[in-house]
């Protein structure tokens, strides 16, 4: 009876045992079966032996194991203690300013505020003093050559001479407006006129695009009387700026048909004239390349090499939230000003930057800097 308890105890330790051997077996036989695993690379392999060597070592913690391990992610003592003491001086630099301000409040001193960190301001724009030509383009609507079909060639040469006579006006001719506006695929027609002065506001930045509307050439008994309708749009917003009808008469015949072009043109070309002399002369970045600038503007325009424009943005036509009526073009932010270096074509140029650190684009506005510039 004394033993009886021992060999329960025994007994107990025996299905322990047995119960350990089977979960081992068990266990080992589940990962024979499990998939093999990949291949380990070299690296791995390698980093596995090390940790191994370590782990089966008779301690863990050494010299060597901690030489070896990686300590990228750990914290640079010298480092933080230098952080921590420049930390320190600038917040004793701060208490003792505090301090003193602190002080000069109590005895009634005035503080004088500190001076704010200079900004560049954009310059002023105005208008131009350098001889430059404000860029007109003229649209006559398929209307206007089918009344005066046998007029047309003289029509043409009659705005010619009358746009020739005024040096501070660059006209870009109905041809090479057709052709333009064929490879960006618009129509003239009366409808689209803001969508077509937008276009030639880009290229070849036309500041205005006058629309020659209506010609009627009727022959009475006393000679010919003449009529033209047109309006002035804006090229750089859309907005129509002005428009108007010219009248004249001359004799009949060829000769006074002839006669009147010429005058109804003069009238015209007069007209346009006047109503430029309140635009300041602007121009557009065709694209930019690397350092080089290039304008839509040259020689024609009365551009030279050296001269200096200043830079914004595209800016954008103004709305009026309730009436929907156009408030007037507003420029874009100043970016800087660029120096022509180059000229080519009939009227592009090369410019670089000389002033400012605006990133400048293609369809920016050029215009000319402020005096005190």
């Amino acid at each position: 009876m004394p033993f009886r308890p021992v060999r329960l105890a025994l007994l107990n330790a025996l299905v322990l045992l047995l119960c350990v051997c089977t979960a081992c077996a068990t266990r080992k036989s589940a990962t024979q079966t499990e998939e093999p695993k990949e291949e380990l690379s070299a690296e791995e392999k390698s980093r596995e032996a090390w940790e191994e060597r370590v782990t089966d070592s008779s301690w863990w913690v050494t010299g060597e194991y901690f030489s070896q391990k990686d300590h990228s992610d750990a914290v640079n003592l010298n480092e933080w203690f230098e952080g921590r003491k420049e930390l320190e001086a600038k917040q004793e630099d701060t208490e003792e300013r505090l301090a003193k301000l602190e002080k000069a409040v109590g005895e009634g001193q005035v503080i004088p505020p500190a001076a704010p960190t200079p900004v560049p301001a954009a310059p002023s724009r105005r208008e131009s003093s350098q001889g430059l030509r404000l860029k007109v383009a003229l649209v006559v609507l398929p209307e206007v050559y089918e009344a005066a079909a046998d007029m047309k060639g003289r029509l043409l040469q009659a705005v010619s001479r009358q746009f020739g006579q005024r040096p501070q006006l660059l006209l870009v001719g109905p041809q090479e407006v057709e052709d333009i506006l064929i490879q960006q695929g618009l129509v003239v027609t009366p409808a689209n006129t803001a969508d077509i002065a937008r276009a030639l506001g880009i290229y070849p930045a036309a500041r205005l695009v006058l629309f020659v509307d209506k010609l009627a050439l009727l022959t009475g008994p006393e000679g010919v009387n003449g009529r033209l309708d047109y309006s002035i749009v804006d090229g750089f917003s859309g907005r129509s700026v002005a428009g108007g009808q010219e009248t004249g008469s001359a004799a009949s015949g060829p000769e006074g048909k002839g006669k009147l072009l010429e005058d109804l043109m003069g009238q015209l070309a007069q007209a346009v004239e006047n109503k430029a002399a309140q635009h300041e002369w602007l121009s557009r970045v065709a694209m930019v390349e690397g350092k080089t600038v290039y304008l839509c503007a040259g020689e024609a325009s009365g551009l030279k090499p050296g001269d200096v424009l200043a830079v914004y943005g595209p800016g954008k036509e103004i709305i009026h939230p309730i009436a929907k009526v156009s408030m007037g073009f507003q420029p874009g932010p100043y970016k800087g000003q660029i120096k022509v270096v180059k000229l080519f074509g009939g009227d592009s140029a090369e410019a670089v930057l000389v002033a400012g650190e605006g990133k400048i684009e293609g369809n920016d506005l050029v215009t000319l800097p402020n005096k005190a510039d």
